[in-house]
């Protein structure tokens, strides 16, 4: 890691634009791996912090880059959540 920070400090603005749009569709490679491992119907849940702690619930459904999940209980309302922070709950 330490070779490419080295590498990353002597880039000039054209290289660091490139290297930008690189790791920028890699992000988005990733979100689409994390959405399309999941399915309307699956149990998953989320940690939203301090707001309401860790939340399991459904997926109803899915989007580009987020699943919405009804979650169990008396919550009301659907949450939009970024795909990545989900997790499979073992049915």
């Amino acid at each position: 890691m330490n070779v490419v920070l080295k590498k990353i400090s002597k880039m000039d603005r054209e290289e660091l634009d490139m290297l930008v749009d690189v790791i920028n569709a890699r992000r988005s490679a990733l979100v689409q791996e994390a959405v399309t491992s999941f399915k309307v119907g699956d149990v998953v849940e989320f940690d939203t912090g301090r707001r309401a702690g860790i939340i399991q619930g459904t997926i109803i459904k899915k989007k580009i880059k987020n699943i919405v999940v009804k979650p169990f209980g008396p919550r009301p309302g659907n949450w939009n959540v970024t795909a990545s922070l989900l997790t499979k709950v073992a049915a």
